[in-house]
């Protein structure tokens, strides 16, 4: 897809990433402060783990495949809801003098 553009209403894999990319990073930042309370990591000595985390993130983002991706609406235009199929069915008429309804 040439002109690829994240949609939060997709399901592919990479727009998926997109919406999950600011959880993991407060989920990163919250764990390094953690270690750094616990005193396991200082802060000092943990922020390159957390451009390591962004790296990796941003690394699997890209590469995630984009099959079945739904562009965005862009600005301005009216947004419709589905078709529902069932609304516009046509059931064919049925003949009761027909040898098939008499059996």
């Amino acid at each position: 897809m040439d002109n690829y553009r994240p949609n939060r209403y997709c399901s592919c894999l990479r727009c998926m990433s997109w919406n999950l990319f600011g959880a993991a990073i407060i989920i990163t930042v919250g764990v390094l402060c953690l270690f750094d309370t616990l005193r396991v990591i200082r802060w000092g000595a943990s922020w390159p783990l957390l451009l390591i985390a962004i790296g990796g993130l941003l690394f699997a983002r890209n590469g995630a495949p984009i099959d079945g991706h739904i562009q965005p609406v862009p600005p301005g235009l009216p947004v419709t809801p589905p078709v529902d199929p069932s609304a516009y069915s046509v059931t064919p008429p049925t003949n009761p003098s027909s040898e098939a309804n008499h059996g």
